[in-house]
């Protein structure tokens, strides 16, 4: 069976399924599961094995769930609201992450000077036009998946703690 036969039945993206096994970091793309994987993703041509088959399935509901938030346009009150973490920690990750983005588009493109309204980093959407282009709670965000978010900031703060250690020393 290749991947895009099961994932027809399993009603779910190719993303969907590379995205979870990275978020989770579940290192589904191994010979244990596929066979010949590829360096960076599973493809829907790739043969794959009863287990990873048994896998997905039993994870049905999950990818979906994944698939749903990861496309849903959601506030970061929302986004919030789902993993019981402070508005002001997701602030402060995304504004973190999309000035990051800002930094390296300019460096590749100095011309691109352009007010940031709707922004893309990577896949992801911020829209936020009644806040100058800054992150508060109400700005909307899309094909970003909240759970990544969280794994996002989690290591971000053992990062900072170790560090704190560290300097404690």
């Amino acid at each position: 069976m290749t991947l895009g036969e099961l994932r027809k039945e399993l009603d779910v993206y190719n993303k969907t399924i590379n995205n979870y096994n990275k978020t989770f970091n579940l290192n589904l793309n191994i010979h244990t599961y596929v066979k010949n994987p590829q360096k960076y993703a599973i493809k829907d041509y790739q043969e794959i094995n009863d287990k990873l088959v048994e896998f997905l399935k039993s994870h049905r509901e999950k990818l979906i769930e994944y698939e749903n938030d990861y496309y849903k346009s959601k506030t970061i009150t929302e986004i919030s609201i789902k993993l019981r973490i402070d508005i002001t920690t997701i602030v402060e990750y995304l504004q973190k992450r999309l000035n990051t983005y800002l930094i390296i588009s300019k460096k590749e493109n100095p011309k691109n000077e352009k007010i940031l309204i709707d922004k893309i980093d990577g896949d992801a959407h911020y829209v936020c036009p009644e806040n100058e282009g800054l992150i508060y709670e109400k700005t909307k965000v899309c094909k970003m998946s909240s759970y990544d978010i969280l794994k996002k900031i989690q290591i971000e703060i053992l990062k900072s703690r170790i560090e704190f250690n560290m300097k404690e020393k």
